[in-house]
């Protein structure tokens, strides 16, 4: 279980030392995972339950179960040739619209934390940072999405998310000393990593704060919790910055 179902995440015990798409928020439990979450992996290498093999190794491809038909998403819809874009529902705005603005760096940030989980040195870090990944897409949601219309999101960020985060927060504290001096990052590639995700998300939260300026936002649990997160990615650089140091 990652951060949202569990009182202390798993990986913290052990140290000693998704394009703005936005359609997956919308779907039911029972989905397909957005692309990039896969079926688990086996230590051998194979996918548990996709292929049943026979006494002789042969696979057996009848047992593999049919996959659920999925809607081909459009790329290039042409909509925004003229400089506007669609949030949640029919409203159009101009790409400069706050909003935007704020969701750009969101996927950004996304984009950032999901390098930085393809370098996890361990495959429990990886599920946590996938698990900040997915909070990211509620907020990403709750700012495209019209105060009018928030009552059609299946699931928002609230202060029960905003207190997990501080409880990370406090354990990686407690195991990883903060020297009261300025950080130059790069020690190794995935410290590097999560030090690009936080300076990025540090940009997305400024943004943020522009949108609840604006009154498009309440802002009432997302900016505590992207200002958590910002917070959590420098512990957890540091606690990284133990590790091997990369080439240079």
């Amino acid at each position: 279980m990652g951060w949202t179902g569990c009182a202390t995440p798993f990986f913290l015990s052990s140290f000693s030392s998704c394009s703005l798409d936005f359609f997956f928020l919308f779907l039911s439990l029972a989905s397909p995972r957005p692309v990039g979450i896969g079926p688990s992996i086996n230590p051998a290498g194979s996918c548990a339950g996709l292929v049943e093999h026979s006494v002789t190794g042969a696979a057996r491809l009848s047992s593999v179960p049919a996959r659920p038909r999925r809607v081909s998403a459009r790329v290039a819809t042409r909509t925004g040739d003229g400089g506007e874009t669609s949030l949640f529902g029919k409203e159009r705005v101009r790409k400069t619209d706050p909003r935007v603005e704020a969701l750009g760096d969101l996927d950004e940030t996304q984009a950032v934390l999901g390098l930085a989980r393809s370098l996890a040195p361990r495959s429990s870090l990886g599920r946590e940072l996938l698990e900040l990944q997915r909070g990211l897409y509620l907020v990403m949601a709750e700012v495209a999405t019209p105060r009018s219309d928030l009552g059609r999101l299946k699931e928002r960020l609230d202060g029960a998310a905003v207190a997990r985060l501080d409880q990370v927060l406090e354990v990686l504290k407690k195991k990883t000393p903060i020297e009261g001096r300025f950080v130059i990052p790069g020690e190794n590639r995935f410290a590097a990593s999560l030090d690009h995700a936080r300076t990025v998300a540090r940009r997305a939260e400024r943004h943020v704060v522009a949108c609840v300026d604006e009154g498009y936002i309440s802002g009432e649990d997302l900016l505590p919790w992207l200002n958590r997160l910002s917070d959590v990615l420098f512990v957890l650089a540091r606690a990284s910055e133990r590790g091997p140091r990369s080439r240079r």
